[in-house]
């Protein structure tokens, strides 16, 4: 009956010291495969900084000042605000002229303009790179003489012989407008643009 459980107690010991032993024999593995991810790991990150180092970069595409004066034009539009009591701006259809255009929308009953004459108008503004009214005089008013020191050469070529009380449309080519200038941008006005103007005027001196 003691040898018995003597053998017992030792087919116990034996199990537990086996049971150890495959404990360890699985951590010595466990730890062995961690050892080898990490180093995996390791070899392969000094790779990949090794052919970001020397291999060949990737382009990036420059910004232009030089292809973007007319290209944002377009996104420098201020909104399209019609001052009160201004006309409905229709911008005009078809090909965009080349020379001046002057065009009675409603031809006036007072005095005709003359070169030299002060004036009183309203005006709106177009311009051909925004397609939208980008200035409007309405309701304060504009004021000048018609000569060159005064105001651009498509008024002073446009409106000689309007009468007050009407309106015209000019379409003055860059030529006659602003020019090459790319100062005017943010106010929707591109180099070499072609403006639209719709000028309504109010009294003469």
């Amino acid at each position: 009956m003691a040898t018995t459980k003597r053998q017992r107690q030792k087919a116990a010991r034996r199990e537990k010291l086996a049971a150890q032993q495959r404990a360890g024999k699985l951590r010595r593995t466990r730890n062995r495969i961690v050892i080898v991810a990490v180093v995996a790991v390791v070899v392969i990150g000094t790779a990949v900084l090794l052919f970001t180092k020397n291999g060949p970069s990737t382009a990036t595409i420059p910004t232009s000042s030089t292809t973007t004066t007319v290209a944002t034009a377009k996104e420098t539009c201020p909104p399209t605000t019609l001052g009160k009591g201004a006309p409905a701006f229709v911008f005009p259809s078809g090909a965009k002229p080349t020379t001046l255009v002057s065009k009675d929308i409603i031809v006036g009953t007072g005095a005709a303009l003359k070169p030299g004459d002060k004036f009183t108008a309203q005006y709106e503004l177009a311009t051909y790179s925004c397609h939208a009214v980008v200035q409007s005089s309405w309701p304060a008013g504009f004021s000048a003489t018609l000569n060159l020191s005064s105001l651009i050469p498509g008024w002073v070529k446009g409106l000689p012989g309007m009468k007050v009380g009407g309106e015209r449309e000019l379409i003055v080519p860059p030529t006659l407008g602003y020019g090459p200038t790319t100062q005017l941008l943010s106010s929707g006005i591109a180099s070499n643009d072609t403006l639209v103007f719709v000028v309504n005027l109010l009294k003469i001196g």
